[in-house]
């Protein structure tokens, strides 16, 4: 397993973390706005624009991204032909030349840069549902819709995450949408059509709504429990700070209309079509 305590997710302070085969400890050290409303977030954190820059799985448009001198150097050294392959194969973490971050390392940014409010709200989420909701499922669910939307089908992303909170077996719905992802990748390459997510921010955002509303195993086209929206919107928040909070519970309200299935005509009885076709009939 690659995230576990006791509480089923990463702890809080320094963690060991396993990336490659290097081990090493990252000192977390948060620190949280207690007055969200001072700040609209519809770009970036003012006091923290690095956090924009490390979650580069946000799309927003690319006049607007913010870049630390690590990546830039780390891109700049890709376009090589030969050292870039090289930092390419010995890269462990992804994120170079646009492919998606690996789950750990995905899960490292979130863990060193949210606030704790992210923890809280995954503690409260788990006192709801149970022991299925950890840092490490919320992460993934997160990490599979920053990365599904606009390229996976919508229902192959809540597939996983529901599954997830059935079997909790992490490692194998980790394998099986990295197969599933890379092989529609694949047979888009094969097919000379581009592969880039061909969404908005905002998709991003409600695909993550949807995706941990299944975690939390809440039947589509229902309302989010109450209890749950406020911990829901932190968590998305926290992942997408280029989100306006607006956007985050505009997508926690409209999540049943995303999610209902739609409804099919009943089926008409035998008395009932003959009269309709006599109807037709005397019409003509």
């Amino acid at each position: 397993q690659i995230f576990k305590n006791n509480y089923g997710g990463l702890e809080r302070g320094t963690t060991p973390f396993r990336v490659g085969h290097s081990i090493y400890s990252s000192n977390v050290n948060r620190r949280c706005n207690e007055d969200r409303s001072l700040r609209r977030r519809t770009l970036a954190f003012a006091d923290d624009p690095e956090k924009v820059a490390k979650f580069i799985w946000q799309l927003i448009p690319p006049e607007e991204r913010i870049e630390t001198e690590d990546n830039k150097v780390q891109k700049a050294m890709a376009n090589f032909p030969i050292i870039g392959l090289f930092v390419q194969l010995t890269n462990a973490d992804g994120g170079l030349d646009g492919e998606a971050l690996r789950f750990s390392e995905f899960a490292r940014r979130i863990l060193d840069n949210v606030s704790p409010k992210f923890y809280d709200s995954v503690e409260a989420l788990r006192g709801l549902r149970g022991t299925e909701i950890s840092f490490s499922t919320c992460v993934y669910s997160l990490w599979t819709s920053a990365y599904g939307a606009g390229l996976m089908k919508r229902n192959d992303v809540l597939d996983t995450n529901r599954r997830l909170a059935i079997s909790m077996d992490l490692e194998y719905e980790m394998a099986m949408y990295d197969d599933t992802r890379a092989n529609l990748i694949r047979r888009l390459k094969a097919a000379g059509e581009g592969f880039d997510q061909r969404a908005s921010l905002q998709d991003q955002v409600e695909l993550s709504v949807d995706s941990l509303a299944r975690l939390l195993q809440i039947k589509p086209g229902n309302v989010v429990p109450d209890a749950a929206v406020e911990h829901i919107v932190v968590l998305v928040s926290e992942c997408y700070p280029s989100a306006s909070i607006d956007l985050v519970e505009k997508a926690v309200e409209t999540h049943p209309i995303r999610t209902a299935k739609p409804s099919s005509k009943p089926r008409q009885s035998k008395a009932e079509t003959e009269k309709e076709v006599l109807a037709e009939e005397s019409e003509l």
